[in-house]
């Protein structure tokens, strides 16, 4: 817990300095996910029919099952504070949700990123990355605790992979 609150602070600090700071931790903490969905419209827009049906879904159920289903149950059972409440801070950006821990929006986009690389490794990875960005501008707005970021982008890679696993023989079909 010491590390993880170490790490909070570094880059709440930072990002509390000055208004450039604190503009582009609210940009990449709650615009970037927008736009993150919006290019992969656009991704899917560059596809043809049946693939592109098909890859919208299998995000789609990527999403709902690690987001809507694992990670809801494990914030029920496992509550835990934002930073903000423990610290009484007012955050950057407001977090959705009661608990904290694992980040829903680290979960939910990453097993989107990875639904996506399954046809195309490089879009897939872009988006990974966006998650991280996504990720570390969350904890320095107050939203989430490191951990809480990490896990839910564990979360959300291995069970898209999972995902990416069951659905491989109709995956390669289409491709």
């Amino acid at each position: 817990m010491r590390a993880d609150y170490s790490i909070f602070e570094a880059l709440h600090n930072a990002a509390s300095s000055g208004v450039i700071l604190t503009g582009a931790v609210f940009f990449f903490a709650a615009v970037l996910p927008y736009l993150m969905v919006a290019a992969s419209f656009v991704f899917l827009m560059t596809l043809k029919g049946r693939l592109r049906k098909f890859i919208f879904w299998h995000a789609l159920l990527a999403v709902f099952l690690i987001r809507g289903v694992l990670v809801y149950g494990l914030q029920y059972f496992f509550p835990v504070d934002r930073p903000f409440d423990v610290l009484g801070f007012d955050p950057i950006t407001t977090p959705w949700g009661v608990s904290s821990f694992p980040s829903g929006h680290a979960s939910a986009f990453s097993a989107f990123a990875v639904s996506l690389g399954a046809y195309s490794r490089a879009f897939g990875g872009w988006m990974l990355a966006l998650v991280i960005l996504n990720g570390v501008a969350r904890i320095a707005a107050g939203a989430h605790w490191p951990a809480d970021v990490f896990f839910g982008i564990v979360i959300g890679v291995l069970g898209g992979l999972i995902i990416n696993r069951l659905l491989r023989d109709y995956i390669n079909k289409l491709k």
